[in-house]
């Protein structure tokens, strides 16, 4: 009895001191990446899941456990703001766009791959892009590093990204600020498929004006009241396609 009294007040002793205020958790290793985020911005295009090889990296919630017939919708991105996914692999990787294996129309079909050397710690962008081929259920897709500046709490970062492909000259983007009027050229001309760095933005709301360099039409792309936060990194991209009525847009993410 006296030896099994000994134990207890061990086991008690223990529990207790891992309950302080002050214990530490020691955590061994981080998550080193490489990390991706993924935009399905192909024009008239069906919702996706985002694959790198075989391995699915997206997914819609399913309270069935069996996978939803929907992915990530056109305009959609995979994970949220502010937020990539942290992958396993690096090197040499194929990562693929494909329609869910349940979905009513085309289950199962591979409509882009983009091949790709990623590397540990860095971070990268996958985009579906141009105009959907209905008939052959293709589409085009790009990858970009995200070379993400060093923490800054004076400024905000901003970079853009022109996925409209059939801008010919490809599209500049500058940002004039609502009450000081004070405008910031974000970007010159970025040609389909590329990105321009990150550019420093002064803290506030911004109009934002995306012009083609196409001639002799030029193609407008707006949108107004964007907030820039000092701290924080930001990518706008261009997207839809100058054949298709009303659907130019500029998308807003956060980075970090």
């Amino acid at each position: 009895m006296k030896k099994n009294y000994i134990i207890i007040l061990s086991v008690v002793a223990l529990l207790f001191s891992s309950c302080e205020k002050n214990a530490v958790q020691v955590i061994d290793s981080l998550p080193n990446g490489p990390f991706v985020r993924g935009y399905n911005f192909a024009v008239n295009g069906p919702s996706v899941n985002f694959y790198v090889n075989d391995t699915k990296i997206s997914a819609t919630n399913s309270t069935t456990g069996i996978e939803a017939t929907t992915g990530v919708a056109y305009a959609g991105i995979f994970p949220a703001n502010n937020n990539y996914l942290s992958l396993s692999n690096t090197g040499s990787v194929v990562f693929k766009t494909i329609i869910p294996s349940k979905a009513s129309a085309n289950p199962g079909v591979v409509i882009a791959t983009v091949p790709a050397t990623i590397e540990a710690g860095k971070y990268y962008s996958l985009f579906t892009s141009g105009v959907y081929d209905a008939t052959a259920k293709t589409t085009s897709g790009f990858i970009l590093e995200d070379a993400l500046p060093a923490p800054d709490t004076s400024v905000a970062y901003v970079r853009f990204v022109n996925t409209v492909p059939n801008a010919t000259n490809g599209f500049d983007l500058k940002a004039v600020n609502t009450t000081i009027l004070n405008q910031v050229v974000i970007a010159p001309v970025i040609a389909y498929k590329a990105a321009s760095g990150f550019t420093k933005v002064p803290n506030g709301v911004y109009n934002l004006t995306s012009v083609s360099a196409n001639v002799p039409a030029n193609y407008t792309i707006t949108r107004n009241t964007v907030s820039f936060s000092k701290g924080f990194v930001y990518t706008i991209a261009s997207r839809g396609s100058v054949t298709v009525a009303g659907n130019l847009g500029l998308d807003l993410t956060r980075n970090r």
